[in-house]
């Protein structure tokens, strides 16, 4: 193999093999890059998670469609996901959350005064 030329790496061809003298080569960190191992698990592309990607959805929302709110898995993968502010059940008053309505909690009714 000789001298590393500069900026080069010793490379193995196949990385089923280990480093024997006609599975190495002098590469770039690019190349060798290139050749490294895919790691992680297999993706199953029957999985919730899968379906939510090919759908264009985020995994949580069709995660809670199906499971807290019960909702059917052919409409949770189909129904867009709504934009921010029009959320069920959000009010508006002239684009920005109405807050007419007494909260639910208010500090000052659980505070005791000296």
């Amino acid at each position: 193999m000789g001298e590393a030329p500069e900026a080069y790496w010793i490379d193995r061809i196949s990385n089923e093999v280990g480093y024997q003298p006609g599975n190495c080569r002098w590469v770039s960190t690019s190349e060798s890059a290139a050749n490294r191992r895919k790691t992680g698990p297999k993706l199953d592309p029957n999985s919730l998670r899968q379906r939510a990607l090919a759908a264009g959805l985020p995994y949580a929302v069709v995660y809670q469609r199906i499971f807290v709110h019960r909702w059917p898995e052919e409409r949770a993968l189909s129904t867009p996901k709504l934009t921010k502010g029009r959320q069920v059940g959000a009010r508006m008053e002239n684009g920005y959350l109405s807050r007419s309505e007494k909260p639910l909690y208010r500090h000052e009714d659980y505070v005791q005064s000296p």
